[in-house]
């Protein structure tokens, strides 16, 4: 995969999504974009598991794997298996804390080209339904 160039530098995937988050959060529309949860769910991850190995888990990060799940692997993910394992590894090192020595960073680094390709493949901005409060919303409609 080849990835965007700043400066005559090729970014890396996380380099790709914070700058993608940053035009999302300058955006009018964009901030309250499906676009702009799929990106910040994943930075949220990131910086969870690096700033604390995952201390700090909450009902919030449960709901970014969750959010990530529904849209990452069939929107863009060549192997979709994986990208949802991946996704329920890193769930399982934020509940347990880490503390079993798995600490997701690897998974991290493999669903960050998943993101960024489902940013790409969807790029025209969806807006948040009309009477859900988030996106978290929207997936228990679909469930329940």
């Amino acid at each position: 995969m080849k990835f965007p160039r700043l400066f005559g530098k090729q970014l890396s995937p996380r380099a790709e999504l914070k700058q993608i988050y940053e035009r999302l959060s300058n955006d009018i529309d964009g901030s309250s974009s499906l676009q702009y949860a799929v990106v910040d769910a994943y930075l949220s991850l990131r910086s969870q598991g690096n700033r604390d190995g995952w201390m700090n888990w909450s009902d919030w990060y449960e709901e970014c794997i969750d959010l990530l799940v529904a849209h990452v692997p069939s929107g863009a993910a060549h192997d979709v298996d994986r990208v949802r394992e991946d996704l329920e590894a890193i769930r399982e090192a934020g509940q347990t804390g880490a503390d079993e020595g798995r600490m997701g960073y690897e998974e991290l680094d493999r669903v960050a080209p998943d993101v960024v390709r489902w940013w790409h493949k969807n790029r025209k901005l969806v807006q948040l339904p009309e009477g859900a409060d988030s996106w978290l919303d929207t997936l228990e409609n679909r469930t329940g």
